[in-house]
């Protein structure tokens, strides 16, 4: 996966935004099908959601989202996606420095449904794309580090074990706004 991000100490003795936060999340995503299809099909989708977290006096995060489908498209020559997955709930860990946070979003539970896209550069379960998910930077934006905003650009590969072929590449393009008390 390609993303970077950077850590700082904070010099407080509590973290950097410390306390509750709260926003939205949208995110785009791709795969392209590169194996077993008799051809390179590709699907898009998109999803909006909410997130939310708590930031504890040691910097370490806690919280969880929802997101929701809002569109797909593939372009399969056999058929539709009837069982494609609709909702995505997802646990959110990482930590605060004194620039932003560092998000860790991962699969919360089951999915009901298929992901035919590529939500899991963004956030995985650890089996199709090897490892755990990237860490996301969001940084904090304005006076009083009240707010935080980010976007990230990911890219990953499938790995043996999933469903659909090895060597796919997933992509997601996914904006954070976040709001929260501060320190």
């Amino acid at each position: 996966m390609i993303c970077q991000a950077t850590s700082a100490d904070s010099t407080s003795p509590q973290a950097a935004g410390s306390g509750q936060w709260a926003g939205s999340i949208t995110t785009k995503t791709s795969r392209s099908y590169l194996e077993n299809h008799g051809g390179q099909f590709s699907c898009h989708d998109s999803w909006t959601g909410t997130l939310s977290f708590l930031v504890r006096a040691n910097g370490q995060l806690a919280g969880s989202g929802l997101l929701n489908l809002t569109g797909l498209s593939c372009d399969f020559p056999y058929g539709g996606t009837p069982d494609q997955a609709k909702a995505y709930a997802f646990s959110v860990a990482g930590s605060a420095d004194a620039t932003g946070f560092t998000l860790v979003l991962a699969l919360k539970g089951k999915v009901t449904g298929i992901i035919y896209a590529g939500l899991t550069a963004l956030m995985t379960d650890g089996v199709c794309t090897g490892g755990s998910s990237p860490p996301i930077p969001v940084p904090f934006v304005g006076p009083g580090r009240t707010h935080a905003a980010g976007s990230s650009h990911l890219r990953a590969l499938m790995h043996g074990g999933c469903a659909g072929s090895e060597n796919d590449v997933l992509t997601a393009d996914t904006t954070f706004s976040l709001s929260g008390s501060g320190s």
